[in-house]
């Protein structure tokens, strides 16, 4: 099957801004999270991740960083992304530990029961079949695998200052303008792909750039297709 999709003009010639836009949208913020992720993935000595929607490579740096005894493969859709992703990785000398790989997240050219733990941090937003996004991760995922996931989310309702400032702000701006993303139920996917969610964060340090952090254990590895 070919892994391939219509992604934004972002995407395709815009990936010399990503960076700098990604900063923008959550006031600097960006970063901090992406360790958080690396981090609360609970990364282990010997563990195969597979990282979904790399971007530039900034998340499977972060967790390079916090196991060094790990193997990152990371995953996006665009070649122009992941031109970026592998200057990024030589120029800290880290091109031993994290392979890239071209493919589409719902569709992964990988065997299953693969990888001991998955990560995504802003990597999901802007996946067409995000249900089958999450299928594909836990058919892939080993059982007892961690799936960690940052993504942009609506602020909850206890924030109305902040979800008026996303909805009519940052949301036609940065989300759907620039990104092209939608703003993701995460612990809805989490639940209906059968991940038994152990932890949800909501981040409330900024205004902008309203993001959610969950964490979930894959009981059972999924079934489906061996390979792309």
């Amino acid at each position: 099957m070919k892994c391939e999709r219509k992604n934004p003009w972002f995407y395709r010639r815009g990936s010399k801004f990503y960076e700098i836009v990604h900063h923008l949208n959550t006031l600097w913020t960006d970063n901090k999270y992406r360790k958080i992720v690396a981090e609360e993935a609970e990364i282990k000595k010997g563990d195969r991740v597979l990282e979904v929607g790399t971007g530039t490579g900034l998340t499977a740096i972060e967790a390079v960083l916090t196991q060094t005894n790990c193997t990152v493969t990371s995953i996006d859709i665009s070649a122009d992304m992941l031109g970026r992703a592998l200057g990024n990785i030589r120029n800290r000398g880290l091109g031993n530990e994290i392979k890239f790989v071209r493919g589409d997240v719902a569709d992964l050219p990988f065997s299953s029961s693969s990888f001991e733990r998955i990560i995504s941090c802003y990597g999901l937003g802007g996946v067409e079949n995000i249900r089958r996004a999450f299928e594909e991760m836990v058919r892939v995922a080993t059982p007892g695998a961690i799936i960690c996931v940052a993504e942009i989310v609506e602020p909850p309702p206890e924030y109305p200052i902040r979800r008026f400032l996303h909805k009519y702000f940052a949301e036609p701006l940065f989300v759907k303008g620039i990104w092209g993303f939608r703003d993701l139920d995460l612990l809805s996917l989490f639940r209906e792909s059968g991940i038994k969610v152990t932890k949800s964060r909501y981040f409330t340090e900024k205004v902008f750039g309203s993001t959610m952090l969950v964490i979930g254990v894959v009981e059972k590895s999924g079934t489906g297709k061996e390979s792309c």
